[in-house]
């Protein structure tokens, strides 16, 4: 492959570094007034150590901004696809999909390479000669991010975290809604040819209102186009728990796409919408490959990847995991950080060809995006 497409959602994140009770504190206070169940998510999420992303209404967004320390970063599966693609594949032209161009976006993407690619209208350009538009608003996301064993207490409960992870809760129009650059729209069939990898996310932003008729045949069209013209194309999820967006990825998007990727909370939300269910992790991994119209799913959790196959697709799918676990262990190390393993139950059920065990590191630099820099770095090794 000589070019990746990373799509659909690129935003910025607001990382906000949960450390003391009074940090909480704030937030608690501000997620109490304006958004109650948000809060007793995260506490849940918090406790037993799973990762989520919720939609909340933006004045949570303004105020926290205004009212919490936090550090700015490019973000989104788009962006975190595209991050890895530029720090651990010198070789590969990095492309992306940018239907947001305010100042404050495309100025980060500028400071991050100048190997950056979007469509323009002449066709493809280089990040640097993109014109801003001043009347975008920037995708922000707050990221809440804490470490293990960390205790906080809530109305005299005391609650300690699981592992080290994150919380995040967003709205930004842009990729809340999903929308296509029209840019990419008005060139990408004369452009992408069998030389590109399609590496997509974002379904997991939408809600019920956006799922009009007229989205679901556009998205479907666009991926159906790409999937006779690409080399592959991928769908990566990640945590929804709108029913109507899962069932418009499990029943018009994974039949178009090349390959699905998800984790043990995703796979999990999307299998209820199949009335699937959970007894355990092995059970719901395979009844849940069974049931889509997808032809290969790759599965990535805490130490362990995992691929699935419906034809003998001759993918080199341990290239691709062993690929996964250097640019993990080069991209997420810190100086304290050790190496464990951590190996599910029924590895003995599984064939070696399928599934590996890689290293993994405690603590770890830094968490967001991990499952996409997974995924990616995958996606690249099993391809190339």
């Amino acid at each position: 492959m000589e070019y990746i497409f990373c799509g659909w959602n690129i935003n910025i994140d607001a990382v906000i570094q949960l450390q003391n009770q009074q940090t909480f504190d704030i937030l608690a206070k501000v997620l109490q007034e304006h958004n109650q169940g948000v809060l007793d998510q995260f506490l849940q999420a918090f406790t037993i150590g799973e990762s989520h992303e919720f939609l909340v209404e933006p004045q949570i967004i303004k105020i926290l901004m205004k009212e919490l320390d936090t550090e700015l970063l490019l973000a989104g599966q788009g962006g975190y696809s595209l991050i890895n693609i530029i720090n651990s594949f010198p070789n590969i032209k990095p492309v992306l999909h940018l239907p947001n161009r305010c100042p404050r976006l495309v100025q980060m993407l500028q400071n991050l390479s100048p190997r950056i690619l979007v469509f323009d209208n002449d066709g493809l350009q280089s990040i640097g000669q993109i014109q801003f538009d001043s009347n975008e608003l920037p995708p922000i996301h707050i990221v809440i991010e804490y470490d293990s064993n960390f205790t906080l207490t809530y109305n005299t409960t005391t609650y300690k975290s699981a592992r080290n992870n994150r919380f995040i809760i967003t709205f930004d129009e842009t990729n809340c809604y999903l929308k296509l650059d029209k840019q990419f729209i008005n060139s990408f069939k004369s452009i992408i040819d069998k030389n590109w990898g399609v590496f997509l996310s974002g379904y997991q932003l939408i809600s019920k209102n956006v799922l009009t008729q007229a989205f679901m045949e556009q998205h479907t069209q666009v991926l159906n186009e790409l999937k006779k013209i690409a080399k592959w194309v991928h769908l990566e999820l990640a945590f929804t728990d709108c029913i109507e967006t899962q069932q418009f990825i499990n029943e018009q998007l994974l039949p178009i796409v090349s390959s699905v990727g998800l984790n043990e909370t995703e796979i999990k939300m999307q299998a209820q919408s199949l009335n699937i269910q959970y007894k355990d992790e092995y059970q719901v991994i395979h009844d849940f490959f069974k049931q889509i119209d997808t032809k290969i799913m790759l599965y990535h959790n805490l130490g362990f990847y995992y691929a699935l196959e419906k034809y003998n697709s001759g993918l080199n799918f341990q290239k691709g995991f062993k690929t996964a676990e250097n640019v993990v262990l080069s991209s997420r190390s810190c100086k304290d950080s050790k190496q464990f393993y951590k190996k599910p139950s029924f590895i003995n059920q599984l064939d070696p060809k399928y599934f590996y065990t890689p290293a993994c590191i405690n603590p770890i630099s830094y968490s967001v995006g991990l499952g996409d820099t997974v995924s990616s770095s995958i996606f690249v090794g099993m391809l190339q």
